[in-house]
């Protein structure tokens, strides 16, 4: 929980503090538990659900019916870059649970991405980076 949750609600709360003057709590609350409780239903839920299945087959449902989840019906180039996205994010997470069986892992790393939705300036990648290399020595 520390690694996947706390490490990163306190960096990334730092960084809003020196960049804004204050302490997002209100964002950092809403990110972590919404990432929790789709993660419930995505990792806890229909991963267990869908284990005996062979594992691409697992990832192609899972990220078929996350995609449909986030109402992107139109196959616009931006939605096929976020299926692109949430197909290596069903196997990343995916990769996460397996390991550590913690739905606090995969809401952490889930949340990750929730924090995000405003797009990526150099700020927020040097982030990414940062928290990735942590998850991955950690793993």
């Amino acid at each position: 929980m520390f690694v996947f949750c706390i490490v990163p609600v306190v960096l990334i709360g730092k960084v809003s503090y020196i960049q804004q003057g204050q302490f997002p709590f209100m964002l950092l609350f809403t990110v972590l538990v919404y990432g929790l409780l789709e993660e419930i239903g995505w990792r806890g839920f229909l991963q267990e659900q869908l284990k005996n299945l062979p594992k691409l087959q697992s990832i192609i449902i899972i990220t078929v019916l996350w995609f449909i989840w986030h109402l992107n019906f139109e196959f616009t180039d931006s939605n096929m870059i976020f299926l692109g996205v949430l197909f290596l994010g069903t196997w990343g997470i995916g990769k996460v649970y397996n390991n550590t069986y913690s739905l606090l892992a995969v809401a952490g790393f889930h949340s990750r991405n929730n924090f995000f939705r405003n797009g990526l300036h150099q700020t927020e990648l040097i982030l990414i980076v940062i928290l990735l290399v942590i998850w991955i020595i950690y793993l």
